[in-house]
C-alpha cells in the first residue's frame, strides 16, 4: 500500500493485486486473483484494458512470508505458491501477451546475503525466487525488470528506497 502511494505520487498509476480464491475487479484499481495461470491472464486482459502497452508488474506477494531459516511444510507450500509459482505463472502470462521493456520486477526478502556474517543467512524460502529471477533474466531478457531484495527485518520504511529503484531504472537487474 505504501509503495502504491508513493508510486501514485510520482505520477505512475498503480493497481493492487493480492492473492484470494478466484478472479474477482474488487474496485478501481484493486484486484483479487488466485495464483493460477489462468486468473493471471484475465488480470492482464483487463489491465491492457485501461494501460495499454506501458503495464509493469512489481511482485511483491513474497513479502508476505514469515522470514524462516527452518520453514515447515505449510511455510514452504505457502511460500511456494505465493512466491515461485505467482512467479512463474506472471513471467508466462506477460511474455505471452507480448509485454516486455523490463515490464516484470520481483520483490524478496533476506533472499539473498549481503553481509559476511554468520549472522546473516538467508530465508530458505525467498532464496529460490532469486534463481528463478535470474533464469529468467536470460530467457525473456526483454520483459525482464529485475530483482530487488530487502532487509530481513523490512518494514513500511524501505517503501521510499523501493520505490526510487523501481522509477530510477538503471541498469542493475539484481539489487540487494
Amino acid at each position: 500500500t505504501e509503495l502504491a502511494r508513493i508510486l501514485g505520487e510520482s505520477g505512475a498509476r498503480t493497481t493492487m493485486v493480492l492473492p484470494g480464491s478466484a478472479f474477482q475487479a474488487v474496485n478501481a484499481g484493486h484486484y483479487q486473483i488466485n495464483p493460477s495461470r489462468g486468473d493471471f491472464d484475465r488480470l492482464i486482459g483487463a489491465l491492457s484494458d485501461d494501460a495499454g502497452p506501458a503495464l509493469r508488474f512489481v511482485h511483491l506477494w513474497s513479502l508476505d512470508a514469515e522470514p524462516t531459516n527452518t520453514p515447515g511444510i505449510e511455510q514452504l507450500d505457502r511460500a511456494i505458491e505465493f512466491g515461485i509459482s505467482s512467479v512463474v505463472n506472471l513471467i508466462r502470462t506477460v511474455a505471452k501477451a507480448g509485454i516486455a521493456e523490463r515490464s516484470v520486477w520481483v520483490v524478496t526478502r533476506g533472499a539473498v546475503s549481503v553481509e559476511c556474517s554468520s549472522r546473516d543467512s538467508v530465508d530458505m524460502t525467498q532464496a529460490p525466487i532469486w534463481g528463478l529471477g535470474r533464469t529468467a533474466s536470460l530467457e525473456h531478457p526483454d520483459l525482464w525488470g529485475g530483482l530487488i531484495d530487502l532487509p530481513r527485518g523490512a518494514t513500511r520504511s524501505v517503501a521510499p528506497a523501493l520505490a526510487l529503484e523501481l522509477i530510477a531504472g538503471g541498469v542493475e537487474d539484481q539489487v540487494a
